[in-house]
């Protein structure tokens, strides 16, 4: 996991009291790598006991749900891998379940490219006014129909995957939405799920163009991202590297930094400040639009 690496290196900031899995010898192998007191395997235990304030949830999307009713439930505090849940039923009883309650705990999820110091450099530039157009193309592996993120485990990839890259879009341009097209390709020896683009159109003139892909061969990038702004053209190639003609902004990063470390970090300030990393709102319009995307590639 990305999740566990990112903990460690925030380790002043996080007391490990507990771990949940299904597996008795993974709860023993990680409760010695990360000092955890209490090891069970039923995870209602963490939601349970008063002395955890914080649940990360490093699951199969399919728990996604559950997990996230119960922080609801218990008020608990509750860090959750993408995506959100992994159907529209799911996201309507979510949305049911926050409107009958009276005080919500934090529900923060893992939209970590907004969180990477590439991300951050782009955004400090970008005046919301103004538009801009966004070219992402994923270039993603052709995965077999049963790897489990394409099984009911993880709901298709563009719901497991695709959710991030449109947050991503969303968040930079940080606009209303005019209108969505969704288009997809008719190939027998590739997932149509897994080859479509989807142009969101905002208000303010901005565009936002996700190409997801899986025609491409697997030793290019993996995220190659155009952006055109005020007379700038700025290219971000796999969170690694930032090119643009505007020199002082290019920048090569030493490794790929898609945010996970910042994103621990400012998750302890979002506890303790009881002040989501990102609004509950935000999520939810990232998860419908990414449930219409998967509706129309799916018919």
């Amino acid at each position: 996991s990305t999740i566990l690496p990112a903990i460690k290196k925030n380790k002043d900031k996080y007391n490990i009291l507990a771990l949940a899995n299904r597996s008795k010898m993974k709860l023993r192998y990680f409760s010695k790598k990360l000092g955890s007191q209490i090891i069970t395997t039923d995870y209602m235990e963490l939601f349970k006991n008063p002395d955890i304030n914080l649940v990360l949830a490093i699951t199969r999307h399919d728990l996604h749900f559950d997990l996230v009713k119960n922080a609801i439930k218990f008020n608990k505090n509750i860090f959750i891998e993408k995506p959100l849940c992994i159907n529209k039923e799911e996201l309507n009883e979510i949305k049911n379940l926050i409107k009958d309650k009276e005080e919500l705990p934090l529900i923060n999820i893992g939209f970590n490219r907004r969180f990477s110091i590439i991300t951050e450099k782009i955004k400090n530039i970008i005046n919301d006014s103004k538009p801009i157009i966004i070219n992402y193309i994923v270039n993603s592996e052709n995965f077999d129909k049963n790897i489990w993120i394409n099984t009911s485990e993880g709901g298709g990839q563009i719901i497991g995957e695709g959710c991030a890259m449109v947050d991503w879009g969303l968040y930079l341009i940080n606009n209303e939405i005019d209108n969505i097209k969704i288009t997809k390709t008719n190939d027998n020896s590739h997932l149509e799920t897994s080859n479509f683009v989807t142009t969101i159109k905002f208000k303010n003139g901005s565009i936002f163009n996700l190409i997801y892909t899986t025609f491409g061969n697997k030793n290019w990038p993996k995220e190659v991202i155009d952006i055109f702004y005020n007379n700038y053209n700025y290219q971000i190639i796999d969170f690694k590297e930032l090119k643009s003609n505007n020199r002082k902004y290019n920048l090569k990063l030493k490794k790929q930094d898609k945010g996970h470390n910042n994103e621990i970090k400012y998750l302890y300030d979002s506890v303790k400040n009881c002040k989501p990393l990102i609004s509950l709102g935000e999520i939810i319009k990232v998860m419908e639009i990414v449930f219409e995307i998967n509706q129309t590639i799916n018919n």
